[in-house]
């Protein structure tokens, strides 16, 4: 009597590694009962080259995972990266030889995290979830579009370990190229006109250089916007950003807030104080009001400029330092230096690169965008049901020449929803010096028309080309979504016309 065995015997009792089919003669007893058997083992070589075959095979996996153009990551249970691709460093940040083993969301630290919401989805409740649009702000502040699918990930044993995340980098909806596409808002700064446009590009050239920058304009036009959004577009975005006011300060006080100072450099000096220079080390700082420093703080600053080290007052040890340096002013540079009032050789070295702000009387076009921005931000704040503004009240705004520019705009609607009880802001809600402004009113009806001006037609082809995605048809128009909804509303378009 034999027992054939049809499979290789893994019992780890025995210490060899893979064998054939083999015969088990039996030896009995008289009474029937097998005694003992002899075993005859010999080696099989067909699981060597099954081997060969997956080491191939996962090389092979390997290659596809690492050339696919969308962003592969796994994730375990709590969150923890095991495994990502190349394609997940250029869309998402994600980095494997630095991240592996390490907090997704502290890994992507540098963008809005939009994708949280479904990641979380699958890792808690095991959900499949296919092709999500999201708006991620990765892209070193910049918006762009992707679309998301997460699946639960299992162990041979189907155990649950974890989430595959797969992210694709979704061209833009709109005809346009990438430079040639209008963007508003940048970052933080609203407006779509030329001149507007023509300043995005050219933050969009300075953004990864340390060039000295001297942003110039009026009072109120955003030049702290302008220096923040370079700083944040840049590769020192994760160091330090630090703001001084020049003009707030006495010169004695302002040498010391800028260099620091050693215990007793003056009276009063209990203790060493650290300045701002050294505090933005590795980052940026943003000299405001540059154009009322003395001269002797000129001088001292045109010196960190061009050996980048300065002393703390009261010491004489220069200390290097690693930084980008902004400048800010409301005054013509030009003027004060022909008036000696301003040094010329630190003017020169800070108008490397010059970025004008135009006043608001000059992008008026740009108004109607404000006005929606500033009304979500004070409708969020104040808890208030206000909608917008009157077509009189835009009619005014667009007569009116803001010498404050954007600041007085903002404080004019702020001021506005502090006493309106209605769903709109009319002429009643506004200060008197705008309400008795009187000018010619120059193009105003096509401003009119470019904001509320767009036909049943327009807006019927917008949200057929982006597929009926409210936020991207009101991005296309140039218009808030509550606009577009409204005028959804009032032509009554509906989604199967498409």
């Amino acid at each position: 009597m034999t027992i054939s065995i049809n499979k290789p015997i893994i019992n780890n009792v025995i210490p060899f590694p893979e064998y054939t089919e083999d015969t088990l003669p039996l030896i009995k007893t008289r009474d029937g009962e097998i005694k003992k058997f002899r075993t005859i083992f010999s080696e099989d070589i067909e699981p060597k080259k099954k081997d060969k075959e997956q080491i191939e095979n996962r090389s092979l996996l390997k290659a596809i995972f690492s050339s696919m153009s969308d962003a592969v990551i796994t994730i375990d249970s709590e969150f923890k990266i095991m495994e990502a691709n190349r394609s997940a460093k250029k869309i998402c940040g994600v980095d494997i030889g630095m991240s592996r083993g390490k907090n997704f969301l502290g890994s992507i630290s540098q963008c809005n995290q939009s994708c949280l919401e479904v990641i979380q989805k699958t890792i808690k409740d095991g959900d499949h979830l296919k092709g999500k649009r999201i708006e991620c702000g990765f892209k070193k502040g910049h918006q762009q579009v992707v679309d998301i699918s997460s699946s639960p990930l299992f162990d041979p044993e189907c155990n649950f370990k974890g989430a595959v995340i797969i992210i694709r980098n979704t061209p833009s909806i709109m005809d346009h190229g990438k430079e040639q596409r209008e963007r508003h808002p940048y970052q933080n700064i609203i407006g779509k006109s030329k001149k507007m446009q023509d300043i995005y590009r050219l933050l969009d050239d300075l953004a990864d250089i340390d060039t000295t920058v001297l942003v110039t304009g009026e009072s109120g036009t955003g030049k702290e916007l302008v220096a923040k959004a370079l700083h944040n577009a840049g590769h020192r975005s994760g160091k330090p950003f630090v703001t001084v006011n020049c003009s707030a300060l006495a010169e004695n006080l302002l040498e010391s807030e800028l260099f620091g100072h050693v215990k007793g450099a003056f009276t009063g000096a209990i203790n060493k104080k650290e300045g701002r220079f050294q505090v933005a080390n590795g980052g940026t700082i943003l000299l405001d009001e540059i154009g009322d420093v003395s001269p002797v703080i000129q001088l001292k600053l045109l010196r960190v400029l061009q050996e980048k080290e300065f002393e703390p007052v009261g010491d004489t040890t220069p200390r290097k330092v690693d930084i980008r340096i902004i400048a800010c002013t409301n005054k013509n540079l030009q003027i004060c230096v022909q008036n000696g009032e301003f040094r010329e050789d630190l003017y020169y070295r800070m108008k490397v690169v010059e970025v004008n702000l135009p006043p608001l009387r000059e992008r008026k076009e740009d108004i109607p965008l404000l006005i929606d921005h500033f009304v979500n931000h004070f409708r969020i704040k104040s808890q208030k049901n206000i909608t917008g503004v009157s077509d009189a009240v835009l009619f005014k705004f667009l007569d009116y020449s803001w010498p404050g520019n954007i600041r007085e705009l903002e404080h004019v609607i702020e001021r506005a929803f502090v006493i309106c009880r209605h769903n709109v802001i009319t002429l009643e809600h506004l200060p008197i010096e705008i309400c008795d402004f009187q000018l010619p009113t120059v193009n105003r009806e096509n401003l009119f028309r470019e904001r509320n001006g767009h036909g049943k037609q327009e807006i019927l082809a917008a949200l057929k080309k982006t597929f009926w995605n409210r936020t991207k048809t009101a991005e296309l128009l140039g218009i808030s979504r509550q606009t577009l909804y409204r005028k959804i509303k009032q032509y009554n378009i509906l989604e199967n016309l498409c």
